[in-house]
């Protein structure tokens, strides 16, 4: 059976707590995908720390560089759609469908965050700070 660990400031770390919780599949309760690791406190708190530090670097990064981030992350969600639709299906007990468009929706929100949101919060902010 796969054992998941936490994804914390780069890294998969290996919880001391010791505890698992099974992650099972609510479309077939027989079936038990796997077991996640329970964090310690002390874990919990640098997940916290690690995700504050990576915004502080996040918000300093220039526009086009998150632009092209975010949109790489587009392309990547389309190109491995199924795959992730197959993942959310089982995970979750959605129908393939309703994983299906729900990947969509994932990467049309990416997209819309970088035409939408990363462009025009930049433009809003060179026209709030020009002075003449």
């Amino acid at each position: 059976m796969t054992t998941y660990r936490s994804f914390i400031n780069g890294k998969w770390i290996e919880s001391t707590s010791g505890k698992t919780i099974p992650n099972v599949n609510p479309a077939d309760t027989n079936d038990i995908i796997g077991e996640a690791q329970l964090c310690t406190r002390e874990e919990a708190k640098g997940a916290i720390e690690a995700a504050y530090g990576a915004f502080k670097g996040w918000k300093r990064t220039p526009a086009p560089a998150r632009g092209r981030i975010l949109t790489k992350m587009a392309r990547l969600m389309e190109e491995h759609k199924e795959e992730l639709a197959q993942l959310l299906s089982h995970e979750e007990g959605k129908t393939i469908g309703e994983a299906r468009g729900e990947v969509q929706r994932g990467t049309n929100v990416v997209e819309f965050l970088f035409v939408r949101g990363v462009g025009r919060h930049t433009f809003a902010l060179g026209l709030a700070c020009k002075r003449e």
